[in-house]
């Protein structure tokens, strides 16, 4: 009945009139209704956004975490290969007598020895005092002594490095026939010849090698001339008959870097009688 009236009255009819009464008093409060909930639309699009850019921020930081891990991955591969490879050329030109076994780290000490265990023992051919060899750092010469084999299972060998303390080795400078004397370790991992004759001439970066030399009755374990390092330091001792040197060489490579090492293994009758003593 409302409706029909309306709709039969004139434009400037009651109902017409309270219509637009009516308008003029809500509108306001539409306004401000509408002006409230735009804030909380607002908001809420704004949360949703926040949560948006939060999920992809985890997403790609988990990417980032799997790319790295990646990437970490790769380079452990390529160092390792890179190892390998230059293994193979040190097995390739190895010391005569001597037959080569390429072999991986599969541990090392809790202690600060300078040891490792390889996966490579006797079923292999490996013998207590068979030379280990590692890539010298800068590619020179098919190889650099790193350590030898002090104790051997049928799976698995212990290599004890030329920088570990309880190591002596007979040495001399390359193309030299005179031994300097015995170069032994010291606690940082430096070699060191000390008592060495003044009137022997020795400067800074000569090459330092195995003498292969021992006694009458007791050969030495390491053949003559394998590269072991360079000198770094010569120094004058005082105190004693006449004056001596102490001389400092420092290893063509940080063995407890590698995590590969041929073992040479020997074969010859010379080889296998140092490998004796």
């Amino acid at each position: 009945m409302f409706f029909t009236s309306f709709f039969r009255e004139s434009e400037g009819g009651f109902l017409h009139r309270f219509k637009g009464t009516v308008d003029a008093v809500f509108a306001p409060v539409q306004e401000a209704s509408v002006a409230a909930v735009q804030p909380l639309k607002d908001g809420w699009n704004w949360f949703a956004e926040l949560r948006t850019a939060r999920d992809e921020r985890n997403r790609l930081l988990v990417e980032n975490e799997r790319l790295k891990a990646q990437i970490g991955g790769t380079a452990v591969a390529t160092k390792q290969n890179d190892e390998f490879r230059q293994i193979l050329r040190i097995a390739d030109d190895g010391p005569a007598g001597y037959k080569p076994v390429n072999a991986r780290v599969v541990a090392r000490p809790a202690d600060l020895s300078k040891r490792v265990q390889l996966d490579k023992g006797r079923s292999d051919g490996v013998v207590v005092n068979s030379l280990v060899f590692a890539p010298p750092a800068t590619g020179e010469g098919f190889g650099a002594l790193a350590g030898i084999v002090t104790s051997v299972t049928s799976r698995s060998s212990i290599v004890t490095f030329i920088t570990d303390a309880s190591t002596s080795i007979g040495a001399r400078l390359l193309g030299a026939a005179q031994p300097l004397g015995l170069l032994r370790a010291t606690p940082s991992g430096q070699l060191l010849l000390d008592k060495v004759p003044a009137s022997v001439k020795i400067e800074n970066n000569d090459a330092v090698v195995t003498a292969g030399t021992g006694t009458f009755t007791l050969p030495s374990p390491y053949p003559p001339g394998i590269r072991i390092g360079t000198v770094s330091s010569v120094g004058t001792a005082r105190g004693e008959p006449g004056e001596t040197q102490t001389v400092q060489v420092t290893p063509f490579v940080d063995p407890m870097q590698l995590s590969t090492f041929a073992v040479f293994v020997p074969v010859s009758p010379d080889a296998k009688r140092r490998a004796g003593a």
